[in-house]
Formats: C-alpha cells, structure tokens, sequence
C-alpha cells in the first residue's frame, strides 16, 4: 500500500530512523539503507520451523511531498475452494499457519499506518524542528 503525503515539512531521515524502530520494538531484525530520493527499511523475524515473516517499507520523496510504501511478504490470496481442499486433505495446520500469519500482517499494517498518520502530524518530525 502507498500513501502520499503533501504539505507535511517533515525530516524524512528522522522518520525513517523512526520506522526502523518501530519494526525492531516488534521483534523484526532490520536494514535501512539510503537509496536514491529517499530510504528503504527491511523488517525480518523468524517465526517458527524456519518460517520468516518480513516487510518492506520505502519513504520516498522531499520533506514537503514524499510518499510511503508498506509492503508485506506472505500475504496469502488463496481461494476458499482452495482452503477447503486443502482441509479435505489433511493440511489444515499449513492453512491455519497461513491465515495466522496474514492476520499477523493485517495488524502490523494497520499498526504501522496509525503510527505514520501519528508521526507526520507531530511537530517532532518536522524538518524545521530543532531540539
């Protein structure tokens, strides 16, 4: 999902400083890098037997327009005959594993857009903002 936002004045790079922790306090190990016009923040955890949840969030832009992408690996689009086949034959644990796991990206990005709308309204991340 991509958001953009005008008129804001914000520092991006203290926003994305702020994403990465954002990702960290959620058990995510992370990588920010500098990439033209802006950053891109990887976000990894290992959940269990090897299984690896990760996001990807990139801020791109100037402080007064700049977009935000939140993007999540995973995110299972399976069809509902799908699912029940897959029951028919004895992996409904895999299915559960998988709606857990979407669930667990639903959360985390809407957790992630609250925190944005939060951040680029403080006069915190203002570029102007001296402390």
């Amino acid at each position: 999902m991509r958001i953009k936002f005008a008129g804001k004045n914000i520092d991006i790079d203290l926003l994305s400083e702020r994403v990465e922790r954002f990702l960290m306090d959620r058990g995510f190990k992370t990588l920010r890098e500098k990439i033209r016009g802006g950053y891109k923040i990887l976000g990894i955890r290992s959940v269990c037997e090897g299984k690896n949840e990760s996001v990807c969030v990139k801020i791109s832009g100037n402080p007064d327009k700049f977009a935000v992408d939140f993007e999540s690996g995973g995110v299972m689009r399976t069809p509902l005959w799908a699912i029940s086949l897959a029951r028919m034959v004895g992996a409904g644990y895999f299915v559960l594993r998988d709606l857990k796991s979407k669930e667990m990206y639903e959360k985390l990005e809407s957790e992630f857009w609250a925190f944005i709308d939060e951040a680029v309204s403080s006069p915190t991340f203002s570029s102007k903002h001296t402390c």
